[in-house]
């Protein structure tokens, strides 16, 4: 992105300037186009934005740039966005639903009904499932943020 922002001309960061990082900004805003020819989301934005301003402080932290010229510049605010779920029904719908490839459609029953993301399921080993007195525990470090979490799943006693 940032190539293409500078047209593959050869740029080095300690020269950046509080205008280059407004540029940035704006660019990445509305002037970037993905593979798919389209520009990036609010959200997308502001993440993209954020990266370039983590590397930024990074270098200045790092004494290779003087100025810090993220202090300058005002980040891209994201979207409020609203989660949808599953109601009931719709879960008893899918679980009913012939499925081509078993696997996949119980991977995502999995998903669902433990919260996990996509991402920390497919790195998900038998050893991380432990089951005791009754109840079952997941013990995953988070693909999105790194940390280490525990999910429980506790049987109803009749």
């Amino acid at each position: 992105m940032l190539c293409a922002y500078f047209d593959n001309k050869d740029v080095r960061i300690a020269d950046l300037t509080d205008k280059d990082l407004i540029g940035i900004r704006e660019f990445i805003k509305g002037g970037y186009r993905t593979k798919s020819n389209t520009t990036l989301s609010q959200n997308a934005s502001s993440s993209y934005f954020n990266k370039v301003r983590i590397t930024l402080n990074q270098a200045h932290d790092e004494n290779i740039i003087k100025n810090n010229i993220v202090k300058k510049v005002k980040s891209i605010s994201p979207a409020d966005t609203t989660r949808e779920f599953l109601v009931a029904e719709e879960i008893k719908k899918l679980v009913e639903t012939e499925c081509k490839y078993p696997i996949i459609k119980n991977a995502f029953l999995f998903s669902v009904y433990t919260g996990l993301r996509f991402s920390d399921i497919i790195k998900l080993k038998w050893k991380d499932i432990k089951y005791s007195e009754g109840n079952y525990s997941i013990t995953y470090q988070q693909q999105k943020t790194s940390k280490l979490s525990k999910l429980y799943q506790y049987q109803k006693q009749l």
